[in-house]
């Protein structure tokens, strides 16, 4: 991926304490978290390192956003574990799974949208493009990796939906590989 420019841009990881909490308790022993109970069920702690923000739950679950790679999320989970644990707050086993990773890429060459849908052959039905509705840009679920791409004229795309960093390089490579194959984009030396 020489030219190909690829950019995690957000993991977002869930699991569970092993435990209820009492939120109230949470809040009051880390008077820097948020904790507003009629707006949003959870307490947030928001960190600097890893920069990170991490929900809590009354039942024990979590979700980290923000990290960006499953190395950060992780390294959020359990220090949010060990600052739990400094406060006198029993956790059980812990357990954390990466969800979704969001990544930008940039081709660095348009892409002709038109082009995309009217070449797209037997992948039709996974492109979404409605230019009266949407005309900026077309939606590209794929298979294998299943990952979803939001594809812009300008060569930049979204792709989110993984589980892991290498899925998203993976689906990048191929949806490039695709482009200049079906020549919707120039192939890059």
């Amino acid at each position: 991926m020489d030219s190909l420019k690829v950019r995690v841009v957000n993991v977002v990881a869930s699991g569970g304490l092993g435990v209820d909490l009492n939120l109230d308790f949470v809040a009051e022993a880390f008077p820097d978290v948020q904790y507003l109970p009629k707006v949003f069920p959870a307490v947030v702690f928001k960190l600097e390192n890893p920069r990170a923000a991490m929900l809590l739950f009354r039942n024990g679950k979590l979700v980290c956003v923000g990290a960006k790679s499953e190395i950060e999320a992780r390294t959020a989970v359990l220090k949010v574990i060990e600052l739990l644990k400094s406060r006198g707050i029993k956790v059980g086993k812990p357990s954390i799974s990466v969800r979704n990773v969001v990544a930008l890429a940039d081709f660095g060459s348009q892409i002709d949208l038109i082009k995309l849908w009217e070449r797209a052959g037997a992948t039709a039905s996974k492109i979404i493009y409605e230019p009266e509705q949407f005309p900026s840009a077309a939606v590209y679920r794929m298979e294998n990796p299943h990952v979803t791409f939001v594809i812009f004229p300008n060569g930049k795309v979204i792709c989110c939906g993984a589980k892991k960093t290498r899925e998203i390089h993976q689906a990048v490579e191929k949806l490039k590989g695709w482009l200049e194959e079906k020549n919707i984009i120039k192939a890059t030396i």
